[in-house]
C-alpha cells in the first residue's frame, strides 16, 4: 500500500467514524433534500453531487417515446453507444473513452454485468422502470470493481399509495437495406425488405394494505413484457425477450423500518447470422443462436434506531445461464455455461444538521461470492475447462460535509480485496459550490477507478491485476429560472494495467495504457407553445501509450493498442438534439442522434475507417380518452426509428436496420 493511500484511508475513516458518534449524542433534524434522488445507498443528494450525473425518470421515459434502455443513454454526454447489427445485437457502451466492460450496470442496487465486466445493454427492458441514474467517470470508491467509465443504476417502479396500472401493445415492421449491385457479401443479407415487430407490456403496482389508520404499510408492484422482433435481414434475424419483474415494500409509517425485496426474471433468445466479419457465407449462418436465462433478487432491510443513525442490510444475488447454439467456432455440442453473483452488503448511515454545518455518513462492508462453470466441451480452437470461485470483500467509507457558503465536500474511499488478483485501495473526492442568487454551479473532483479480470483472462493468466484509471474533472452549471439550464464539464482520465493478449507465454497481460480528455456540453431549454429543447455534444480524444507492440505484433490486439493511435470505436465528435411539443392531449417529438468518424478494424491486425452518420427518429401520441375523475386516460401512438431509412454501420461491417415504424395504444388507469 502505497503510504499516501494509507493515510487518506486513515482519515477517512476517523472523520466517517467522528461523524457516526456525533449522530449518536445529538438530536438532529435532516435537513430538506433538494431532489428525492440520492447517490447509491447515501444520503447523498444528486444535487449536491460534485461529478457529474444525468437523471432519467419515469416522465422522461414516457415523454420520449423510446423503446429501449439503449436510446435514452445515447442522448447522455460522455456516453458513445453502439448495437452490433439488429435488435438482440451486442449493444456496448463506451463511457468517456473507457473499454465497453467498465460500465457498472445495477438494477435495483443488483450488480448485472457478466463476471469481469461486459454486459449486453439489449437485454434490459423499459417497462416498470422508475429512473435510470447515470454516473461518468470512474466511481469505484463508492460502486466497488467495475466502475471505470460509468455507472448506470436502474430502479424498478416501487409499491405507491394508489392503485395504478398500464398497458401497451405495438405493433409495426422493420425494413431492410437494399443492396447495391458492387456491395460486397455481407450486405448480402439485407434486401430492403419488411419484417414484423410486436411488442406488449403490462405493470400494476399499489398498497396490499387497506386501512389508512394502520401503523404499516404493505405494498406490491409487478411489470411484464414480451417482445417479438424478426429482425431485417433475409433469414436467421428474429429477437424474442420476456422480461418479469416485481417488489414487494414493508414500511412503518414513520418510516423507521423499511423492507423491500425485488425479483426480476428475463428470458431472451436471438438469433445472427453473420460471424464478427460481418460474412454470411460459413456453415452454421442460419443456425445460430444467443440465449440468456437471468434471475435477479434483492432484500434491502434499513432500520433507522437512534436519531438519523440508520443500519442497513441488502441481499443481492444474480444467475446467468447462457447458451451459444452452433456458434463459429465449430464444434461437436452447443456452449452452455452459468455465473452467479451472491452476497451481502452491510452499511450504516447517518444524516446530522450541526447548525453551521450538515454531514451525512455512510461506512459499510460488502462481501460477495462469484463463481462459474463454463463448460466448452473441448471445441476446436479451445480445451478444458473454465472454472470460477472468488470472493471480493470491500470496507468503504463516504463522507459528504455540507459547509457555509453553499459548498460541498465528498470524499470517500474503498479497500477492495479480491481472492485471486490482489487488495487495491480506490480514493474520491468531489467538491461543489452553489451560487444561489446567480442559479450557478461550479463542481469537480478526482476518483480512481478498478476492473478485475474477466474469467477466461484470469483462467488463463492468474497473476493478472485489476485494470485500474484515475481522472479528474471540473464542470460548471447553470440554471435561467424554469427556462433553460446548461451544463460543460472538462474530463481528463488515464487507464492503467489494461489487458491485452499476446501470442505466447501468459496469454493474457496487463500491457497496456491509455488516456483520454474532452468536454461534455448539454443544454434545455423551454419556449413557448408548451415546446421543450435539448442539446448535447461530447468531444473526446483518445490515445493509447507505453504500449508493447513488440511482443504484439502478431497478437489480435495489434488493431486496437498502436502507441499515440486513437482508441477504437470512439468518436472524436458526438451530439444531438431532441424538440418536441408536449400538450395535455398530444405529444410529439423529433430527435437527431450524430456519431462522428472513429477508427474500427478491418480484422485483428488493420484499422479501417468508419465515417460518420445520423440517426433521426419520431414519437407521436395523441389522447384518446381522458377520465380525470379516475386519473386514468388512452392513447394511440406512432413510434419511427431511422426515420430516413439511412443505411449506417454503428459497427464496422456490420449493417445496422433501416427504418422501424410502430403503432400502438396505451392504456393508464
Amino acid at each position: 500500500m502505497k503510504g499516501e493511500e494509507y493515510i487518506a484511508i486513515r482519515i477517512a475513516f476517523f472523520l466517517i467514524t467522528l461523524s457516526l458518534l456525533i449522530s449518536i449524542d445529538l438530536n438532529a433534524d435532516e435537513l430538506v433534500i433538494d431532489v428525492p434522488t440520492n447517490i447509491g445507498n447515501t444520503d447523498v443528494s444528486i444535487t449536491e453531487f460534485g461529478g457529474s450525473s444525468t437523471i432519467i425518470t419515469e416522465d422522461d421515459i414516457e415523454s420520449s417515446g423510446a423503446t429501449e434502455i439503449y436510446q435514452l443513454l445515447r442522448t447522455v454526454p460522455g456516453l458513445s453507444v453502439k448495437r452490433s447489427g439488429a435488435r438482440g445485437g451486442m449493444i456496448s457502451i463506451f463511457a468517456r473513452g473507457s473499454e465497453s466492460d467498465h460500465n457498472l450496470v445495477l438494477i435495483d442496487g443488483v450488480r448485472a454485468n457478466d463476471i469481469g465486466g461486459g454486459f449486453n445493454f439489449e437485454f434490459l427492458s423499459l417497462n416498470n422502470i422508475e429512473m435510470i441514474e447515470i454516473l461518468r467517470g470512474p466511481q469505484s470508491a463508492l460502486y466497488g470493481s467495475g466502475a471505470m467509465g460509468s455507472v448506470i443504476s436502474i430502479t424498478t417502479k416501487k409499491p405507491g399509495a394508489k392503485t395504478n396500472a398500464s398497458f401497451k401493445s405495438a405493433i409495426g415492421f422493420n425494413q431492410g437495406p437494399k443492396k447495391n449491385a458492387n456491395e460486397p457479401l455481407l450486405n448480402s443479407q439485407t434486401n430492403g425488405g419488411k419484417y414484423f415487430v410486436n411488442e406488449q407490456y403490462f405493470r400494476i403496482n399499489g398498497p396490499i394494505t387497506r386501512n389508512d389508520k394502520s401503523d404499516i404499510f404493505v405494498g406490491y408492484s409487478i411489470g411484464y413484457e414480451r417482445i417479438n422482433d424478426d429482425g431485417f435481414r433475409r433469414f436467421n434475424d428474429s429477437y424474442e425477450n420476456g422480461i418479469l419483474n416485481s417488489s414487494i415494500l414493508l414500511k412503518t409509517i414513520d418510516e423507521k423500518l423499511k423492507i423491500l425485496l425485488n425479483m426480476t426474471r428475463r428470458k431472451a433468445k436471438y438469433h445472427y447470422p453473420t460471424n464478427d466479419s460481418g460474412s454470411v457465407n460459413h456453415t452454421y449462418a442460419k443456425t445460430q443462436r444467443d440465449r440468456r436465462h437471468t434471475t435477479t433478487r434483492s432484500l434491502n432491510f434499513e432500520y433507522n434506531f437512534i436519531n438519523s443513525l440508520t443500519y442497513g442490510t441488502t441481499y443481492q444475488y444474480n444467475y446467468l445461464h447462457k447458451w451459444w447454439t452452433n456458434s463459429t467456432v465449430q464444434v461437436s455440442k452447443d456452449l452452455n455455461w452459468w455465473e452467479k453473483r451472491e452476497g451481502f452488503n452491510y452499511y450504516l448511515k447517518s444524516n446530522n444538521n450541526l447548525g453551521f454545518v450538515n454531514i451525512k455518513t455512510l461506512i459499510g462492508y460488502d462481501k460477495v461470492n462469484e463463481s462459474s462453470n463454463y463448460d466448452i466441451f473441448n471445441a476446436s480452437g479451445f480445451g478444458g475447462y473454465y472454472g470460477h470461485d472468488d470472493d471480493t470483500k470491500s470496507y468503504y467509507g463516504n463522507l459528504l460535509i455540507k459547509a457555509p457558503y453553499s459548498v460541498v465536500i465528498n470524499p470517500g474511499v474503498r479497500r477492495n480485496e479480491h481472492d485471486t488478483h490482489g487488495n487495491i485501495i480506490v480514493p474520491s473526492l468531489f467538491i461543489s459550490k452553489k451560487f444561489e442568487k446567480t442559479g450557478s454551479k461550479i463542481r469537480g473532483g478526482y476518483s480512481k477507478g478498478i476492473k478485475y479480470p474477466q474469467i477466461y483472462e484470469s483462467s488463463a493468466a492468474s497473476q493478472l491485476k485489476a485494470e485500474r484509471n484515475k481522472s479528474y474533472e471540473i464542470g460548471f452549471d447553470q440554471t435561467i429560472g424554469n427556462i433553460s439550464a446548461i451544463s460543460v464539464t472538462y474530463f481528463n482520465t488515464t487507464i492503467y494495467d489494461i489487458v491485452a493478449y499476446r501470442p505466447v507465454g501468459e496469454t493474457y497481460q496487463n500491457l497496456d495504457e491509455a488516456k483520454s480528455e474532452g468536454y461534455e456540453l448539454s443544454g434545455n431549454l423551454n419556449l413557448p407553445y408548451d415546446i421543450r429543447a435539448k442539446a448535447w455534444y461530447t468531444f473526446l480524444d483518445t490515445k493509447s501509450y507505453n504500449t508493447n507492440n513488440t511482443i504484439q505484433s502478431s497478437s489480435y490486439n495489434l488493431a486496437n493498442w498502436l502507441d499515440d493511435e486513437p482508441l477504437l470505436r470512439r468518436p472524436k465528435h458526438s451530439g444531438g438534439f431532441s424538440i418536441g411539443q408536449y400538450k395535455n392531449n398530444y405529444t410529439v417529438n423529433i430527435n437527431g442522434i450524430y456519431i462522428g468518424g472513429r477508427w474500427d478494424f478491418e480484422n485483428s491486425f488493420a484499422r479501417k475507417w468508419n465515417k460518420h452518420f445520423w440517426d433521426f427518429n419520431l414519437y407521436a401520441d395523441y389522447t384518446l380518452v381522458n377520465n380525470g375523475l379516475y386519473e386514468s386516460d388512452i392513447k394511440t401512438f406512432i413510434n419511427v426509428e431511422n426515420l430516413f431509412h439511412d443505411k449506417r454501420q454503428e459497427i464496422l461491417n456490420i449493417t445496422s436496420p433501416g427504418r422501424t415504424i410502430m403503432v400502438g395504444i396505451k392504456l393508464n388507469i
